[in-house]
């Protein structure tokens, strides 16, 4: 997808990518996600406070529930001392790509900024739905299956000073692998190409942006 790049960023290649999902949204679902985890936690111990012969069942699934929470919100936490970081643009030499052909990738990072590391990756997803046999009424009929086809580094920078009004950047060109798998979307099946971005600040900040591309069959 070609966007217009803001007015006091020209633009390096062609086609700048469009973000998968929105920062709110995916600091929201984040902290969603451990309110949830804790909820159940809390309730699970709750339970194991009666007497009973699966008390330390319950125990054993607060424990598990309290684990996951506190990681996510370990993670909702370092997201959020990210966003003050000005969102990494990528860019484009050509989209849709095809199989075994060449093809430019460009980062673009405002200041201020200041990273230990920035990366981008490539990555070829294929998510499967499958259906759960003898699902309870009222509890969901299938179950998301995900498996990584292809993944690879295009761009791994280290010790980044980025100055306000300033601007980084790095062109790197990479080849799409000849057996290439195009973006398709058939019964149950997805086929998804992504860039992922990655970024590590001081402290506990750390960021990824996940940027959406398109595949085509040769």
């Amino acid at each position: 997808m070609t966007l217009m790049p803001p007015p006091d960023i020209p633009p390096h290649l062609p086609v700048r990518l469009k973000r998968e999902t929105d920062l709110k949204s995916q600091l929201g679902c984040t902290a969603a996600l451990s309110v949830l985890l804790l909820a159940a936690a809390t309730f699970a111990c709750w339970a194991g406070m009666s007497p009973g012969k699966n008390q330390w069942t319950a125990w054993a699934v607060g424990g598990a529930f309290c684990l996951f929470g506190l990681l996510c919100l370990v993670s909702y936490l370092r997201q959020l001392l990210a966003s003050g970081i000005p969102e990494t643009i990528v860019e484009l030499s050509v989209e849709p790509l095809k199989p075994g052909h060449k093809a430019q990738i460009c980062l673009l990072q405002r200041g201020p900024a200041k990273l230990k590391s920035l990366s981008a990756q490539l990555l070829c997803l294929q998510r499967t739905t499958v259906p759960i046999p003898n699902a309870p009424a009222g509890r969901p009929s299938t179950r998301l299956e995900q498996r990584t086809l292809h993944q690879e580094t295009l761009i791994n920078a280290a010790h980044l000073r980025v100055l306000p009004g300033d601007l980084w950047k790095e062109t790197v060109e990479f080849t799409l692998p000849s057996d290439a798998p195009p973006t398709s979307l058939q019964d149950n099946v997805e086929v998804l190409w992504k860039i992922e971005v990655w970024g590590t600040g001081h402290g506990l900040a750390t960021f990824m942006h996940p940027f959406v591309m398109k595949v085509l069959a040769e």
